[in-house]
C-alpha cells in the first residue's frame, strides 16, 4: 500500500513539475489531493473566477494532467 502512495506522490510532483502556471498548480493540485471536483467546488473552494477555471482546465486537459468526466474534473498522474 505504501509503495502505490509514493509512486502516486511522485507522479503528483512530477506532473506539478511540469506546469508553468501557479494557477494552473494551483487548480491541479486541489484536484489530486480532493480526489476531483466540479466546476462549482472548484470556484467556491479556490476562489478563482469560472472564466480563469474555463481558460485553465482546457489547458490541463491538453497537457494530459486532468480529464473531466460526468461533470468533474479528476488529475491525471504521470
Amino acid at each position: 500500500m505504501s509503495t502505490q502512495r509514493d509512486e502516486q506522490s511522485a507522479g503528483v510532483v512530477s506532473s506539478v513539475r511540469a506546469i508553468d502556471s501557479n494557477r494552473r498548480k494551483l487548480v491541479y493540485l486541489y484536484l489530486a489531493t480532493q480526489g476531483g471536483a466540479t466546476l462549482d467546488d472548484l470556484k467556491a473552494d479556490l476562489e478563482l473566477p469560472l472564466l480563469t477555471l474555463l481558460r485553465v482546465l482546457p489547458d490541463l486537459q491538453d497537457n494530459g494532467l486532468v480529464a473531466e468526466e460526468d461533470g468533474r474534473w479528476i488529475a491525471q498522474h504521470t
